[in-house]
């Protein structure tokens, strides 16, 4: 079976069955094994040898970190399983160790700054009531950009300070609160 034929067989079973986001996950790094895949003239599933496996891997070393090449390699096995196809040496390979990033947290003296701030800008210039109920809602909620854009006007209960997130990241939606203050600026928009 030619790779292109499996990828785009399989890209249309995540598609089907997947987000828009996952799929584009997928089909970016199927993308980048079919572009190196070509440039070593491996062009079916049988070309596909353990030791292309490990070419592909070492070029990947070169530039990227191993939760790149992790996700790259858990799609292609993910795939090859999927299209029911048998490569033991390809599901052997262990996941690479991963460095984990940490983030530093802004502490609460900070928040409160930035909250006093917002506040403080005055309403009727330019964009700032947006601004500050965006912010404000950011930092109450802690929910996506996108949640926060999505939010639809039957879905704010202001006399309750909540809000339903009906546009969610996992398709479940979710009740998050807001602070009094933030409700007073909302009320002015």
């Amino acid at each position: 079976m030619e790779l292109k034929k499996l990828f785009n067989d399989y890209l249309l079973s995540i598609k089907l069955q997947h987000s828009k986001g996952t799929y584009r996950h997928y089909d970016c790094h199927v993308k980048h094994f079919l572009k190196w895949a070509e440039q070593q003239e491996i062009k079916t599933v049988s070309d596909v040898s353990d030791s292309a496996i490990v070419d592909y891997i070492q070029d990947m070393k070169e530039t990227c970190a191993s939760i790149t090449i992790n996700k790259r390699i858990g799609i292609l096995k993910r795939c090859f399983r999927a299209m029911n196809i048998k490569h033991d040496y390809l599901q052997s390979i262990p996941k690479f160790k991963e460095t984990v990033k940490t983030y530093d947290m802004i502490d609460e003296r900070d928040l409160k700054r930035i909250r006093r701030h917002v506040l403080s800008l005055p309403d009727m210039i330019g964009n700032n009531l947006y601004y500050k109920a965006m912010v404000l809602l950011f930092m109450d909620t802690g929910a996506r950009a996108s949640e926060v854009l999505l939010i639809e006007k039957k879905s704010v209960a202001l006399d309750k300070c909540e809000i339903r997130l009906t546009h969610t990241k996992t398709k479940e939606e979710r009740v998050v609160y807001i602070q009094p203050t933030s409700v007073d600026v909302i009320k002015k928009m």
